[in-house]
């Protein structure tokens, strides 16, 4: 767990010192709630269909008009909560991507698509506990409240190999807060503009 946190401080830091930001939007850092959903099939080999996480931390740039980079580390320090969280195993998620966006991205509402990998903490109901490589196909938006605040949700599939013993390809869904760094939209300053 630490060397994930260590490596997404260093993904971060790396990607600050990109020059190809725009003055609208350089950089937006959110914070969300993410649910993980296996098929019924994958449940029984690591033991759960459905596991929460809180917190899932990700920072995105631009890198041209149309495509931006996205870095994600999910992990959960709720634990169980009595008829709301039972998770059978911590999950785990170093999370790289790169996403299109045909629109502008100052407007009130951003969708994307997009592909990317992930580094997955192997489950721990499994006795072999294996971290898996995972390839990730993904869409999602943000929908901007104000210039520097928003709401984000994403959608990712998660395909991991068949070889893999400790994770399977599973769904991930995320919604939270984000916010942008920058100076904002400059073509509108409320909601209803």
């Amino acid at each position: 767990m630490k060397n994930l946190v260590l490596l997404f401080a260093i993904v971060v830091l790396f990607a600050k010192t990109m020059n190809a930001q725009t003055s609208v939007d350089k950089f937006t850092f959110g914070v969300s709630l993410s649910s993980t959903l296996f098929n019924e099939e994958s449940a029984s080999k690591i033991g759960q269909r459905y596991n929460a996480q809180f917190p899932r931390f990700n920072f995105s740039g631009k890198l041209s008009e149309s495509f931006s980079f996205d870095v994600a580390l999910t992990f959960n320090v709720l634990g169980n909560i009595e008829g709301v969280i039972n998770n059978k195993f911590e999950y785990t998620s170093l999370d790289g991507a790169i996403r299109f966006n045909p629109f502008r991205s100052d407007a009130m509402i951003v969708p994307y698509i997009g592909v990317g990998a992930s580094y997955i903490g192997g489950a721990s109901t499994v006795s072999s506990g294996d971290n898996a490589l995972s390839l990730n196909v993904l869409g999602g938006g943000a929908l901007w409240v104000s210039p520097k605040f928003g709401f984000i949700g994403q959608l990712t599939y998660k395909y991991v190999s068949e070889d893999a013993t400790a994770m399977v390809s599973h769904i991930q869904t995320t919604i939270g807060i984000a916010y942008r760094f920058g100076s904002g939209s400059q073509s509108r300053s409320r909601l209803w503009d």
